[in-house]
């Protein structure tokens, strides 16, 4: 008798294991399949790419492109899956000062629209060649300069160059940017702290700045461009729940 009850016990308790992980694997299988989100066909369109589903979920991405001249500044937005020009401005100015540049950086910057603003992904920065200047890299300014493209060194200074490069190389010209170097710390030795900084070296380093400002500080606008579709997933409790239930099933069996 003892041993036909032990079996009994023995058979109840496997018929309870495979009960309970059967209803384990269907709460797996359900959960899984909640948590997908069906989508039709991908479809694109010049300047968008979205799911037919959700057609208002724009995820093309920009470049955008500075070019700083000597009298103005400009800017192209381009859709970098068609090479579609989205947005162009520019700017001018009379004066050759890095806080000019900045005041025109942050103005081109700020105009172009908010939902083309956070969806730049790539910068590119133009600016006259060998304008160059002293920045400090402790303080975080500009500190000597800026020396344009037409600036010409001293004598002294191309002196120098001529010492060293050879006959005809851009290099000797007073116009060229390792003049101009030498003829600063001519002037007053460069501190541990001072960099050369060429123009679009420097107005790469704004345009981060006033580029990731102008998205943090955009106010909320009323109808808030659309986000992608979230999969949709169980809560803690309702899979508790289940589990539980289908525990007391294997139990009462």
């Amino acid at each position: 008798w003892s041993r036909h009850s032990m079996l009994d016990k023995s058979l109840h308790e496997s018929t309870c294991k495979k009960k309970l992980l059967a209803a384990l694997s269907f709460l797996l299988l359900l959960q899984a399949s909640e948590s997908f989100v069906p989508h039709l066909a991908f479809q694109r369109r010049p300047g968008v790419r979205a799911c037919r589903a959700h057609p208002r979920w724009d995820m093309s991405t920009y470049g955008l492109g500075f070019d700083f001249g000597t009298s103005g500044a400009r800017i192209n937005v381009v859709e970098e899956e068609n090479l579609e020009v989205v947005y162009e401005a520019s700017c001018s100015y009379s004066d050759q000062t890095p806080q000019v540049w900045v005041d025109a950086l942050e103005s081109l910057t700020t105009n172009v629209p908010e939902e083309i603003r956070k969806s730049i992904k790539r910068i590119s920065v133009s600016g006259t060649s060998a304008s160059v200047m002293i920045y400090n890299t402790r303080k975080g300014l500009v500190t000597r300069g800026p020396r344009m493209y037409d600036f010409s060194a001293s004598a002294d200074s191309v002196k120098v160059v001529s010492a060293f490069a050879p006959p005809g190389h851009t290099v000797r010209s007073p116009t060229s940017t390792l003049p101009k170097l030498i003829m600063w710390n001519q002037e007053e030795k460069i501190g541990a702290d001072e960099v050369l900084c060429h123009q679009a070296d420097f107005l790469s380093s704004q345009v981060l700045l006033v580029l990731d400002n102008s998205i943090r500080c955009t106010p909320t606008v009323a109808s808030p461009s659309p986000s992608p579709p979230r999969p949709r997933r169980h809560t803690a409790l309702l899979s508790l729940q289940m589990l539980l239930f289908c525990f007391s099933l294997s139990q009462s069996s």
